[in-house]
């Protein structure tokens, strides 16, 4: 069978509406990701002790967030005092953990009813246990989904925040230790 385009009335405002907050809401999510992302860069410099061009090749010969951050946990164990080091961990456990619901909204596939509304995401994801195989996982768009998008965007906005008062701690740290 043919792939069908969509056939949902394009002049429902309502739906446009809803598909416009829910792509605003996952573009605030991308952007924050992404600052936090590059701050990362920041953190290798200060750790390692070197330049900015050096702390971004170190940075892009990592294909993605997980191998970077797993680079600067090895770091901070090794460099940090033992109150700063807790601290930086618990900004990269939250960093890891925001970015799943990053992931999940930047490759999943937006289910789209007739009328033109977000009715959920499925998630490509393959699974496989004795009875079948599963490709794809299904989260319904109702206001408990809403809130999630929307408290995940405040978290990474606050941890932005916080990574840049934790970067500014270990310049300070790494400067007095490298004396």
């Amino acid at each position: 069978m043919p792939y069908e385009i969509p056939k949902f009335d394009r002049l429902n405002i309502e739906a446009y509406q809803q598909r416009k907050t829910i792509y605003e809401m996952v573009g605030y999510i991308m952007t924050h990701a992404s600052n936090n992302e590059s701050l990362v860069i920041y953190y290798l410099k200060f750790l390692i002790g070197t330049t900015d061009a050096n702390a971004e090749i170190i940075f892009y010969s990592f294909n993605n967030l997980a191998s970077r951050v797993e680079l600067v946990k090895r770091l901070i164990h090794q460099n940090l005092r033992e109150d700063l080091k807790e601290r930086t961990k618990k900004i990269f456990k939250r960093l890891e953990s925001l970015n799943t619901t990053r992931n999940e909204l930047a490759h999943c596939i937006y289910d789209i009813n007739e009328t033109g509304y977000v009715i959920g995401t499925y998630r490509a994801r393959f699974s496989s246990s004795k009875s079948q195989n599963k490709f794809r996982d299904y989260k319904k768009f109702d206001q408990a989904r809403y809130n999630e998008l929307k408290n995940c965007g405040d978290s990474f906005s606050e941890l932005n925040k916080l990574m840049h008062q934790n970067l500014q701690e270990i310049e300070i740290a790494m400067q007095v230790t490298r004396k």
